[in-house]
């Protein structure tokens, strides 16, 4: 039986209409159409039937249509975490929205007309939008408003970026470069007035991005970037060099990355591939999606793992959700890959001491019956890991 890591569905399909961006927010998602609309998505439940054995099933609603929200396409959408708000990218430029209400916070300096990305550092409130061939960089203060910091100059015009640690990598057609900003510095402009000044750094070159293909990026949760040249991605640290000798290879170039927790899934023209994080090579971990189109990823997973991918044609919007590491630890024993399964359950073990331990304190509180469950799934991960060992 064929590994998988993912299980497809439809969140709608046979769509009319093009798809430029998408994101999640809470329970929902968010999709940016090339006429300035924002459609919100929201999953319904129904227990389903006797033919479908008792399974949760569920379809996808529209549950907002937010018209003339951005003029033209609206290029890229995030939610930011924890916050309740939205960053959009579209010829109004960078702006900051409040969610659910979608009024307009800030709007980042000089990013109207002309910017094509935009990357976002959560942890130190930070922005940076490429526009052209330059790249601005801007503070989110305390009152929300976007503070236009530095800008960096490159020799051509910049196709996407991403945070790798506190610098940032670029793609351009021809190249990828590195940005290490320079610390900030103290100055008095004003007897008595002293600001803070970020200086501009020279741009460091990387590597030729590839033959006739778009440069093709994505963050990952370890502080790793993903980058790709033609067919094959390479992983980088913070200082733009390669931090594995191992890389992932696609039997097309991509159209766009997109990494869950364990795997990162490339969408190529006639297909997804699904290859495996940690275990980079290992060929029973790895899944072909019959799904034809897809160019379009929400930037990060949902609460729950789920990736979203969309086809800027008419193909609409489908969720990737994680098969149970349970299911996808005997898939591979079944294939023979007994190292991958033993991984894959102890971390169902962790996943399972930890829930039981929240468990026990919800107990103590009064809340007993979750950590009978919790303790049941427990029990259940340290059997099929015996069972995985003694094969």
């Amino acid at each position: 039986m064929a590994f998988e890591a993912y299980e497809p569905s439809v969140v709608v399909d046979d769509f009319a209409r093009k798809i430029d961006s998408i994101c999640v927010w809470n329970d929902t998602l968010i999709a940016g159409l090339s006429d300035g609309s924002l459609l919100f998505f929201q999953e319904q439940q129904q227990q389903g039937s006797a033919q479908s054995s008792g399974r949760v099933l569920s379809s996808w609603q529209v549950t907002r249509v937010q018209k003339n929200f951005g003029k033209r396409g609206i290029q890229q959408l995030q939610a930011l975490e924890d916050q309740q708000y939205l960053l959009s990218l579209s010829d109004d430029g960078v702006q900051l929205h409040s969610l659910p209400e979608l009024q307009l916070v800030s709007t980042a300096s000089r990013t109207a007309r002309g910017a094509t990305a935009f990357a976002w550092d959560d942890a130190r409130q930070l922005l940076v939008t490429a526009v052209r061939k330059k790249v601005i960089s801007h503070q989110l203060d305390s009152s929300h408003t976007f503070l236009e910091m530095t800008e960096y100059e490159l020799p051509e015009p910049v196709s996407c970026l991403t945070w790798v640690g506190t610098n940032i990598l670029l793609g351009t057609p021809k190249s990828y470069w590195l940005i290490t900003p320079a610390a900030s510095q103290a100055m008095e402009v004003l007897p008595g007035q002293v600001v803070l000044m970020y200086p501009a750094v020279q741009p460091q070159l990387l590597f030729a991005a590839g033959s006739g293909h778009a440069p093709v990026m994505a963050r990952l949760a370890s502080g790793e970037a993903l980058v790709t040249k033609d067919s094959v991605s390479y992983f980088l640290g913070p200082d733009g060099k390669p931090s594995r000798k191992t890389t992932l290879s696609w039997s097309q170039p991509p159209n766009a990355l997109v990494a869950g927790r364990l795997y990162v899934a490339a969408l190529l023209p006639g297909c997804v591939e699904v290859k495996s994080i940690s275990r980079v090579g290992a060929s029973a971990a790895e899944q072909t999606l019959l799904l034809p189109g897809m160019a379009v990823a929400a930037p990060a997973p949902s609460s729950r793992g789920c990736l979203y991918i969309a086809s800027s044609g008419d193909k609409g919007i489908r969720q990737l959700r994680p098969v149970p590491l349970e299911r996808q630890a005997r898939l591979l024993a079944a294939a023979g890959d007994f190292q991958g399964a033993l991984e894959l359950l102890t971390l169902m073990e962790d996943e399972s001491a930890a829930a039981a331990a929240a468990a026990a304190a919800a107990a103590a509180a009064g809340e007993s019956g979750a950590g009978d469950e919790a303790a049941g799934e427990s029990s259940t991960a340290a059997a099929a890991a015996a069972a995985a060992k003694r094969q």
